[in-house]
Formats: C-alpha cells, structure tokens, sequence
C-alpha cells in the first residue's frame, strides 16, 4: 500500500479531526497541513538506524524499530520518495553508549556514502547522548527513541532546579539537581518530551484520585533515561494541591525476565515500610497520607512487573487489621493504589505480563500516541495497520538479514500479530516525521536534502498534523525543539485491554525547557 503521506499528506480528513480537538488540546489556530509540491528528489537518501536487538530494552525497542523500517521500506516498494530511494543500513547498538559507539564508528569507518547519510535513527538516551554531538558535527539529523527533556533544547542549558526530596526515613529535605545540557540543535521527535509528560502525568494522577506520589526508576548510572524526568516531576508536584511527593523505589528498569524477582522483592520492601510507617504516624491521629500513586518508566516488562507488585501489595493492605482500624477512624479517607506509567512503561503487552491484579483500576500510562489500533483517535492509524500488516506477511516468508531480530528473545520469523502494539506506533511517527522533513526541504529548492537542510525545514514547523499518530499537532522553533504538550492517558480495563480515559495537555513554560 503506498503511504498517503506521498501523495496527499493528510488534506482534508486530518485537519477536520484536529479542529475537532481543538477545545481539548487548548489549540487557538488551525494546525499547518505540510502540503507537497511538484519538487521532485534527485539521487538517493541515505539513512542509518541503530536500534536495541539484543540488549536490555528489547521489549519496546524492536517493535519501535519495525514502525520506523516499514515507512521506509514502503516508500521504497512505491517509487521511492518523491523519486529518491532510501537507502538504510540497521546497526544492534545493545542499548549501550559504547555499542552505539561502535556502529556508528564502523559505519563511519567503512561506508562508502557515510558522508551523505542526512539522518540517524537512534535508540536510547544513553546512546544518543554518546554519539550525538559528532553526528551534529558531521550535521546530520538525529531522531532518537528518547524524548530526554535535556536532548529537545537546541542550545546549552546549566540550571539547578531545588525540589523537596522525601527519605527512607520518611523526612523531607531540600535538594538541588543540576540540569545541564551541552544543547542539541539536530535533534529532533515527535512525541512529549519526558519532563513535559511526567508534569501531564501527575495532572492526570491528580484528575483520577489526589494523593502522594512515589517515582519508581533505576538509578542514573545503569539508566539515565529512567532519572531524566524526576526533577521535572517532584519540582512539579507542590504546584497541584493534593499531590505530594513519595519516598523513591529503586528497581531494575529493563527487559530482563531475570530481574523479575528483585523487582517484586524491593516493591515488597517498599510497601512495607509505606505500612509500618502509616500505622505508626496516623494511629493516635492522621498525619501522613501514604503512597497511592507510583510512577514508572522505561520497558513496559518492569512497570508491568511492578504493577504486579503493587496490586500485591494493595492486597497486604487490604488485609492488615492495623491498617482498616485506621481507615475505619477516618471514614474520609482511603487507601488505593495504582500506577502510572511513562509512554514506555504501558503497552499492549502488560496485561498478560503483570495478570489479573493490574486490570480495572491499577494500571494507567501516558500516551503521546494512539494505541495501535486506536482508529477513533487517529485518522492515520488505518494506513498504519495496512503498512505492518503488508511488512508483517513478508518478512514471515522471508525474515530481513541480521542484525534484525523478528521478535524478542526469539529466532522466531515475524508472526502477523507481532509488533501490533504502541511501540510501532512511535516508530511509525518517527518515520512520518522525517518524511515530512523531507518534503518541506524538497519543497525548499534542496533537491536531496542534508541534514542541516531537513534541520531547518523542522524548525519551521507549525502546528503540523500528524493525522493522530500523535496526541496533538507539532511544532518547533530553532530555540525550543519540544514538540508538543499533549498526551492521552489510557488504562488497563477489566478485560486487560488499553482504553482510553483521556487526553490532557500542559504549557510548555519556557523555564522547563531542556529538564
């Protein structure tokens, strides 16, 4: 099926659904539709992808990896775009700085048209912030699987941002954390940046049920995505009366079946120490309300885990006498926990890793994007479908050569079901944007356009519509490279589907720019 996008890019069907939603997203003016002219391109485009197919985040990585591969490749299968074919090469970068320093390295080393790659695909913080600054010295564009606050400032950033941190020993203390940013002019996404969504994260929390908030993250050394939004978050909470902040629950935020029982032990411990301390503070009188909300990021595996681990623990509170004498003495208040897990926290694939326990009313996530599927939302989610499924069928007759794994932890051929979930459909956007990109610059006069060209054709963005491929239309400048504000909350429901709950945005204050 050939991409509407290189033909007619969303016209009239996706401009009357986001003028829809105006009254929702807080949008005053019509969203810019990038209309494509008769420019054609010349010679062949060049891309490089690096993506995690055997490293820890292999979960969320692989199915983000196949929405971007499918665009591309149906260009290909169609003329190419607007003429040119798109040459890719796909490198495993493990989910690590150092092996995303190697492929790049070796693609550098020895590919003859290196020189000429205009855009990098990446994934991972971690991995974009190793290579990145001499991919901008070689000026080419950067579009990550991370939506690092820091990497969507343009230039430099030193702030210290002073929040009230809570202990182990349930004591509060000020603390101050030193954002800084070298500044990322060629980096560019599609989706809220992750401090903007952890600020929408807690005002959807709040919406659903006030209360005190913990941050479920691995520690910044081992992952540096799971901390990147933190100081968003806790300097955020006191600004919404009835949300407070929680003591931090460290666990291991990766792919890894492996690391199943420690996350389950430490939310054990976790919990715990929330119900002694609770029973001690508010038996002679109420004085402190306990964690209900925990927020998650990082492989949908460990939140999911996690979740499994809260809904356990809601059981051992349910069932403490201590704690029902309390709550019987304060018929006001209650004690429900749930969680609320980042874009990459929440899938398709929850339910059936975190079980029954999560369903109903635990599980809730932050969508930048529609759920696959989600053709309510998304006037484009039909072309999506018809994309993976067409790539789906061929790659089961004959799988795509190595480094590409067709399924996690798995030699297995691409099954039609796989990759139908959440995770395709950031890829898929992450396609759709840079085709955008290219048809502005094209469009511009640049006949094979570099990636100061496709830089430059960005930061014209006004209020572009994605067709629903995100959760509002998006925008850039050349000093603020945050996309957008928006996010749509979902749920596990009874059934353990995803449904959708609501759609919420933010202002994007310019002091929150690059944390």
């Amino acid at each position: 099926m050939k991409p509407r996008h290189t033909v007619l890019p969303f016209l009239i069907a996706s401009t009357l659904a986001v003028n829809g939603c105006t009254g929702i997203l807080g949008i005053d003016s019509d969203p810019q539709v990038v209309t494509q002219s008769v420019s054609s391109c010349q010679g062949t485009v060049y891309v490089r992808i690096a993506s995690d197919f055997s490293g820890t985040a292999t979960d969320i990585a692989i199915p983000y990896f196949f929405g971007i591969y499918d665009y591309l490749r149906t260009l290909n299968d169609n003329g190419g775009l607007r003429g040119c074919k798109v040459d890719i090469q796909v490198g495993d970068n493990k989910y690590t700085p150092g092996d995303t320093e190697k492929v790049v390295q070796s693609w550098r080393a020895s590919d003859a048209h290196w020189k000429d790659v205009n855009t990098v695909f990446l994934f991972g913080t971690g991995p974009t912030t190793a290579v990145g600054p001499e991919l901008e010295r070689e000026k080419k564009l950067i579009i990550p699987g991370s939506y690092a606050g820091s990497l969507a400032s343009p230039d430099p950033i030193d702030k210290s941002v002073t929040y009230t941190r809570v202990n182990d020993s349930f004591q509060e203390a000020q603390f101050n954390d030193a954002k800084t940013s070298s500044g990322w002019p060629y980096v560019f996404f599609p989706a809220t940046d992750y401090a903007t969504a952890i600020r929408v994260a807690i005002k959807a929390a709040f919406s659903i049920q006030p209360g005190r908030m913990a941050f479920a993250h691995e520690v910044s050394n081992i992952c540096a995505y799971c901390t990147d939004p933190l100081a968003a978050g806790a300097s955020f909470i006191p600004s919404i009366t009835g949300m407070s902040l929680g003591r931090d629950l460290i666990i291991p935020q990766t792919s890894s079946e492996a690391d199943t029982d420690t996350i389950l032990r430490n939310t054990a411990a976790y919990f715990d120490a929330e119900i002694k301390h609770f029973i001690s503070a508010n038996t002679a009188s109420w004085t402190y309300d306990p964690v209900s909300w925990v927020w998650s990021g990082n492989s949908v595996f460990a939140s999911a885990i996690l979740a499994r681990g809260v809904s356990i623990a809601q059981n051992t509170i349910d069932a403490s006498p201590e704690v029902r004498k309390i709550l019987e003495a304060n018929p006001t208040k209650k004690w429900k926990l749930r969680v609320m897990a980042n874009n990459w926290g929440i899938g398709e694939t929850a339910s059936a890793t975190c079980g029954p326990g999560c369903n109903n009313d635990l599980f809730y996530g932050l969508f930048p994007v529609p759920r696959y599927g989600d053709i309510q939302n998304a006037t484009e989610m039909v072309q999506l479908i018809a994309v993976h499924d067409n790539y789906a069928a061929k790659d089961n007759a004959l799988p795509p050569e190595a480094p590409i794994t067709m399924v996690p932890r798995s030699t297995e051929r691409r099954k039609p079901e796989s990759f139908r979930d959440v995770r395709y459909v950031q890829g898929f956007a992450a396609a759709v944007l840079w085709e955008k990109a290219m048809n502005l610059a094209l469009d511009a006069g640049h006949r094979n356009p570099t990636g100061e060209d496709l830089k430059n054709a960005l930061e014209t963005f006004r209020l572009v519509d994605m067709g629903g491929l995100t959760a509002g239309p998006i925008s850039f400048s050349p000093k603020d490279h945050r996309p957008q504000s928006n996010a749509s909350i979902y749920k596990l429901d009874s059934s353990g589907q995803l449904a959708f709950v609501d759609k919420l945005s933010i202002s994007l204050v310019n002091e929150w720019l690059g944390y």
